[in-house]
């Protein structure tokens, strides 16, 4: 996208005395102005510039005004412009009409300069607004999708990935693997070193995790001292390799905490592979309770 610090205002108008006439006055008022006679080539520069506001005439050879508004909501739907709506039509119908189609203002030719220019600084300043609000959203999503203490994916994370995965893999008749994750004896750790270092060693562990997976993996924390892998397009013998390189990862360096003690910390791991979510859990889950009953440090099938 090309990014301008000004707000950026496209100017759509087939005339080139009005169009001159607006540039100046934006131009006069710090924006940045793009220009254009068509409605198409209008549609390409919302695709390729970063735009604040479109100040678009209704009449305009070849696609209209109102064609532009139709495109923008059906080709455009994430781009969120606000639209100056400029006509001669000035009927309740032809209004509307704008307003229906998308537009965020509507101005009557001829217009007066200074009502134009108030009009297009409100607009500015509400999309500035939302697209500020839009970004806020977008962290705290991210947030309440994220595990504080490890930087994982949290229990919402991991259920939406689950989900994901298993409408792809009843699409395509292709199974996914998981594999889940305990650290052994951890309730040992946090009572001979304390919370704060049992924390020190799931932050680890993470890391290691991270490390041990492939780009097309990802991880998460289920819960307490558990993780959980997710293997797309993984059968069980490679979701017992993963499994078993992560133990290995995990068992081959102990954990230095703060005060400089070193942990040696194992993990026991449980893998599954189906096209069900709660299935493959289930029968996860069920492997991790083996690799535990069979004297932890194991990685169970």
């Amino acid at each position: 996208m090309i990014t301008v610090e000004r707000p950026v205002i496209l100017v759509v108008e087939d005339h080139a005395d009005i169009r001159e006439l607006l540039r100046l006055q934006l131009e006069f008022d710090g924006y940045a102005v793009l220009e254009s006679e068509t409605g198409e080539r209008a549609l390409d520069l919302l695709r390729s510039c970063d735009i604040d506001l479109m100040v678009l005439d209704a009449e305009l050879p070849g696609m209209s005004g109102y064609d532009v508004l139709t495109a923008m909501s059906r080709d455009f739907p994430t781009i969120h412009v606000p639209v100056l709506f400029l006509s001669g039509r000035t009927s309740t119908d032809d209004i509307v009409e704008a307003f229906r189609l998308g537009a965020h203002d509507h101005i009557a030719k001829p217009f007066r300069g200074k009502e134009l220019r108030a009009r297009v600084a409100a607009a500015v300043q509400l999309k500035r607004r939302h697209d500020d609000l839009r970004r806020e959203n977008v962290i705290l999503d991210s947030v309440s999708r994220t595990d504080s203490l490890t930087g994982l994916g949290n229990r919402r994370q991991l259920d939406a990935d689950l989900h994901m995965l298993t409408s792809v893999a009843r699409r395509h008749d292709q199974p996914f693997s998981v594999a889940l994750v305990d650290v052994d004896h951890f309730k040992a750790v946090n009572d001979t070193y304390g919370h704060s270092a049992g924390d020190q060693v799931l932050r680890e562990i993470a890391n290691r995790l991270q490390d041990t997976l492939r780009v097309e993996d990802s991880a998460g924390r289920w819960g307490g001292e558990e993780f959980l892998l997710l293997l797309p397009m993984t059968d069980l013998p490679g979701a017992t390799v993963v499994g078993e390189r992560l133990r290995l990862r995990v068992a081959g360096e102990s954990i230095i905490i703060g005060d400089g003690s070193h942990i040696d910390v194992r993990i026991s791991v449980g893998v599954a592979t189906g096209v069900d979510v709660p299935d493959v859990l289930v029968r996860a889950d069920a492997a991790l309770y083996r690799a535990k009953a069979g004297g932890r440090n194991l990685v169970t099938a």
